[in-house]
């Protein structure tokens, strides 16, 4: 008695992917990538956007602390023992400058540079007011 489920013989069982099988998979996940990486790259811009934000309200508090201390803002971070953090100092361009509203005052400016630059620029006063309204 002869075997039919013999792998030897022109009616042999085939294994194994397709080469079209192949190229409709990789063409499903290429499609999937060019879908999904814009969204990464803005999840990606809002987090640094969102870590600046916050070494800006630090800044800030460090600012009202030197005020109640000096009775005057600071003029730079050095003197509020503040550093901006390597990470973020490559993204990121940030100067306090003061007097610029009322006197006392001061206004933090962070500048998008680099890859960051497609987010814009980051602003903070004294006062409160934060500027574009749309990134905080």
């Amino acid at each position: 008695m002869t075997s039919t489920n013999s792998a030897i013989g022109p009616r042999a069982r085939a294994r194994g992917f397709s080469l079209i099988e192949l190229v409709v998979a990789l063409a499903m996940t290429g499609i999937l990538v060019a879908i999904a990486l814009p969204g990464y790259r803005q999840h990606i811009l809002r987090g640094h956007r969102s870590a600046a934000q916050g070494q800006m309200l630090d800044i800030a508090n460090r600012q009202l602390q030197f005020l109640l201390a000096n009775r005057g803002y600071a003029g730079s971070f050095a003197a509020l023992g503040y550093a901006l953090p390597p990470e973020l100092a490559t993204r990121y361009r940030c100067e306090s400058m003061l007097g610029v509203d009322t006197v006392p005052s001061f206004r933090i400016n962070c500048t998008a540079i680099g890859a960051q630059s497609d987010d814009g620029d980051l602003s903070l006063s004294s006062a409160g007011v934060r500027a574009p309204a749309g990134k905080w």
